[in-house]
């Protein structure tokens, strides 16, 4: 029943959208709070504190994962120059948040790696990113944390590997001609990112 909900909270009839939370708060409250404020919240930082509360669930959080899965794709549709809601930075720090509460609670869906892959790819026309280790710039925010989190996955899910690996190769090899690279940063992220690869399938 919980599922059935979570994904009738985000019917755009707004009606059914609030019957829905108002029957999730009956019976799943753990799950109506964070999902409430996902769905209507303006605030980043309570974002980033219901996915949390979500991640905290564990698999009992499951029911909400496509509420999550909207959230990331919310959020990526709205980067680039002039991004109408929280800014580019802000918005990368709610996807990530987001990408790391998908695989602790819906670990064995397909549609959690699925996810993960698509975000491993996305490449920004609009706007550049720091790095991690906040020491360069990067057109692909989100492709170092969805390599880690292919990784865990991997190794936890056997039946998902024949879906993570192909992508994850495709990555290490684009990292590896990169690492001709004439522009010293290029080199260092790309040597980088062939390490993370690695360690992604050796997992």
């Amino acid at each position: 029943a919980s599922g059935v909900l979570c994904e009738a909270t985000l019917d755009s009839n707004q009606k059914a959208s609030h019957a829905a939370i108002s029957a999730l708060e009956a019976i799943n409250p753990d799950l109506k709070d964070p999902i409430f404020v996902l769905l209507v919240d303006d605030k980043a930082a309570n974002h980033k504190d219901a996915l949390g509360k979500l991640a905290a669930l564990g698999e009992e959080g499951r029911p909400a994962a496509p509420v999550v899965r909207q959230e990331i794709k919310k959020c990526v549709e709205q980067i680039g120059n002039n991004p109408p809601r929280w800014g580019n930075p802000i918005l990368v720090e709610v996807v990530e948040k987001a990408m790391d509460t998908l695989p602790k609670i819906a670990p064995a869906e397909p549609q959690t790696v699925k996810t993960l892959i698509e975000l491993t790819k996305f490449t920004s026309t609009t706007g550049q990113f720091l790095t991690k280790n906040q020491r360069s710039i990067t057109s692909t925010p989100f492709r170092e944390d969805g390599i880690r989190l292919l990784g865990e996955i991997a190794e936890s899910q056997e039946d998902q590997r024949k879906q993570i690996v192909p992508p994850l190769v495709a990555v290490l090899k684009e990292a590896v001609e990169r690492v001709s690279a004439a522009d010293a940063q290029d080199v260092l992220q790309a040597v980088a990112q062939v390490d993370e690869t690695g360690n992604a399938l050796l997992k």
